[in-house]
């Protein structure tokens, strides 16, 4: 999890069970398309996670989700990211919901 230094963050299924994430930050991914997710570095007001549904229950509702996030590394990992200039670039994938049979 996060701490009070600076040095992370939890990830976006944390912040949602928390509803930590704010109007306007999760989005849904309903339709197929071209969606854009935005940095949690960067302070605005726009979406930080998106939400592709990833199973069902029996009626048809969805119950688990993929969730899709971009983290953007702060100074503190410059030393870090040095040597691993690929950890910035690329999107988190994390699960929540029902596991599938």
């Amino acid at each position: 999890m996060g701490s009070s230094s600076g040095d992370g963050h939890p990830n976006g299924v944390h912040k949602d069970v928390l509803t930590w994430l704010g109007n306007g930050r999760p989005q849904v991914a309903s339709t197929s398309g071209t969606y854009t997710i935005n940095a949690y570095e960067e302070g605005s007001a726009n979406v930080k996670v998106l939400k592709v549904p990833r199973t069902r229950d029996s009626s048809g509702a969805v119950n688990g989700y993929y969730y899709l996030e971009y983290r953007k590394p702060s100074t503190t990992w410059s030393a870090f990211l040095s040597g691993r200039p690929d950890y910035g670039n690329g999107v988190l994938l994390h699960t929540s919901g029902a596991t599938p049979l």
